[in-house]
């Protein structure tokens, strides 16, 4: 058993690094095509479905919060 203990430790988990092209036709896909998050993954050159929705995700949250008033203070002259 302790054993298993220490390989599971030793073992290194890899995960998947995409290139700034990969990102870049993701973007062009995804919001100038218009093409559901999965099928732009796919084009782009083999992102997996799972990042692709994620990421889907939060171009659209970062679109809806640049369009959305920010509050205004405005200075009061003093008289």
């Amino acid at each position: 058993m302790e054993e298993i203990a220490v390989k599971a430790k030793q073992q290194i988990k890899l995960y998947k690094s995409y290139s700034n092209k990969q990102k870049l036709l993701f973007v062009y896909y995804n919001r100038v095509k218009l093409f559901n998050a999965a099928k732009s993954g796919r084009l782009a050159g083999g992102i997996a479905e799972r990042t692709a929705q994620k990421w889907a995700k939060k171009l659209k949250v970062d679109k809806d919060s640049k369009s959305k008033p920010t509050k205004l203070i405005t200075l009061k002259p003093e008289s």
